[in-house]
């Protein structure tokens, strides 16, 4: 389609000049490569990382049953589906972040190997969904953690399309895995001792004091304030520079919360899949050993055989 010009006009003070900005908008198809594609990760625009929060973007995959698209057809009339191409539509895109051009743009295709014996990937019915720590990492919602009075930052989106991880990633794993049929969700809580006597098993946080919105950490009853804090490693590239960190980080993600279980659990379920909890213990006592090393009895040194 041609270009859109939006105008905003304004005045530079009282008795100030006029001012019109204007603002330009493009919807255009690019062709990807022969179809058919899983689906499309990333997006770089001008080689840089492209944020596709609020961006109108159709993917078609190049299927055989492939239907034309409903903006192509309203600009040009009669249009073909492009079988067997796989193309994305950009519907009034805004320019004004490159320049008021179309930027360059790279895509992440996905797409399997495609022959006539069954792959692997066509035979899997059940997956392990890990890694089981993360406090909201189980969230379908966007959680925010309040950085100071006036910044915040996305505890559980950490992609291009500005949605929840775990929904971008059951999307990515059900193109991968079209037979996917069951699920087993990993949900860790933290044990403290190899004596299985006095070991005690408890959920945790990264920190008591980081407020979140709009949903609060609570897991079986317990709240923030007073859940147990996992161990801090200072040597893992990176530091946690909050009030709370001492310039070490912790060593694992928190327990996912109550809530965000709940609205994993709905989610893989809505999209027809099985689900079971699998409970799961991380090991917090230094040396963060393996939980299978957890005993009744404590190892002892064998005496040495009677010469």
């Amino acid at each position: 389609a041609r270009f859109l010009e939006d105008k905003a006009r304004g005045q530079a003070g009282k008795g100030g000049p006029k001012t019109v900005d204007y603002v330009y908008s493009l919807s255009f198809a690019v062709a990807l490569c022969e179809g058919e594609i899983d689906g499309i990760g990333r997006v770089w625009a001008d080689g840089r990382l492209m944020d596709l929060n609020g961006v109108a973007m159709r993917v078609y995959r190049g299927g055989e049953d492939q239907t034309p698209d409903p903006l192509i057809e309203a600009v040009e009339g009669a249009a073909p589906a492009y079988r067997g191409t796989a193309y994305v539509v950009f519907e009034d895109l805004p320019l004004g972040p490159f320049g008021d051009r179309v930027p360059q743009l790279s895509f992440e295709v996905f797409r399997r190997p495609r022959g006539e014996q069954a792959r692997l990937e066509d035979m899997l019915e059940g997956v392990c969904l890990i890694p089981g720590a993360g406090e909201f990492a189980l969230a379908t919602e966007t959680v925010m953690r309040r950085e100071g009075l006036t910044r915040t930052a996305a505890e559980n989106v950490h992609n291009g399309e500005g949605r929840a991880d775990l929904v971008v990633s059951l999307d990515q794993l059900q193109a991968q895995l079209p037979n996917l049929k069951r699920v087993s969700l990993v949900v860790g809580w933290f044990g403290d001792d190899l004596r299985a006597g006095r070991c005690r098993v408890r959920p945790g946080v990264e920190r008591r004091d980081k407020p979140t919105e709009p949903m609060d950490w609570s897991v079986a009853g317990v709240e923030r304030h007073e859940a147990y804090e996992v161990s801090r490693a200072p040597s893992l590239g990176f530091a946690d520079t909050s009030p709370s960190g001492g310039g070490s980080a912790p060593a694992y993600g928190g327990t996912p919360s109550d809530e965000s279980v709940r609205q994993a659990i709905h989610e893989l379920k809505a999209r027809g899949l099985e689900v079971t909890l699998y409970p799961f213990v991380f090991m917090g006592c230094p040396g963060y050993p393996w939980r299978g090393r957890v005993a009744c009895l404590l190892y002892t040194t064998p005496r040495p055989r009677d010469s």
